[in-house]
């Protein structure tokens, strides 16, 4: 892909390359101060955390991004700390199951891409991760 191109993922190991492309990165999608996120890819289970906006006005689609991206840095980081016993090893390129607060499961953080984020009918926000 050349380098003006657009792609619609953001990995969430590395979203600085794809936010400096982002198509209309300071538009507000989300006009609430916080929102309740359901992360559970790849996680054992779901799990709920709150994000704040950064101004009373709501998300912009970058900050939005970041804010999932950092918190994704975060759940790795958490989970290596509070893991009890090593991780379960695969004979393919996947990560094996780690035993921490997450119990992250076939993926490293490297692997994954944010392509969409989704309102529920009650209210709480899931996240489209590929691998």
């Amino acid at each position: 892909m050349a380098q003006s191109e657009t792609s619609p993922y953001i990995s969430l190991a590395y979203p600085d390359g794809a936010l400096r492309h982002l198509q209309r990165a300071d538009e507000i999608v989300i006009p609430s101060p916080s929102i309740q996120l359901v992360v559970n890819y790849p996680l054992s289970r779901d799990f709920e955390f709150t994000l704040t906006a950064p101004g009373p006005e709501g998300f912009t689609r970058r900050e939005l991004a970041q804010q999932i991206a950092a918190l994704y840095a975060r759940i790795y980081r958490e989970e290596d700390e509070t893991a009890t016993q090593p991780m379960t090893q695969t004979l393919s390129m996947n990560r094996g199951t780690s035993f921490g607060q997450y119990g992250i499961r076939m993926h490293y953080i490297d692997d994954l891409l944010l392509h969409t984020v989704s309102r529920r009918a009650d209210g709480k926000y899931t996240l489209g991760i590929d691998s």
